[in-house]
């Protein structure tokens, strides 16, 4: 695969992506998990969401601020990934459900407070 500056293709279209989002929920799946394993101190960031949620545009509006890439589940009441988020949160049941790492942060206020309290920037970097 040819390299651009150092950088495959694919790391190139991801960071376009996710620089330039639109309200579109695109699926990377295994996609991001490689381009994670190819960059040093990245946090795996998982985001589950519903369209039309302030919370959510809120929570998002706050990592793309931080310039670090996420992985975006619409998770809809019923849906298996409402349902994995619900689990993975220790039964929390509202939208956004945020993990860094595979640990559950919470919401948005959640996320929010982390940046203000200062701990936010420690997290995302890995």
């Amino acid at each position: 695969m040819a390299q651009v500056h150092g950088h495959s293709p694919d790391i190139l279209w991801f960071f376009f992506y996710s620089h330039f989002p639109s309200r579109q929920v695109i699926p990377l799946g295994l996609k991001m998990l490689q381009l994670n394993a190819n960059l040093p101190n990245m946090a795996k960031i998982e985001i589950y969401t519903t369209y039309f949620c302030p919370y959510c545009d809120r929570a998002k509006a706050l990592l793309e601020k931080k310039g670090v890439a996420f992985q975006e589940f619409d998770a809809p009441h019923g849906s298996d990934a409402r349902r994995r988020a619900i689990e993975n949160s220790g039964g929390r049941t509202t939208v956004p459900q945020i993990f860094i790492n595979g640990k559950s942060i919470g919401g948005s206020d959640d996320l929010v407070a982390l940046d203000r309290a200062g701990k936010l920037d420690a997290l995302l970097a890995g």
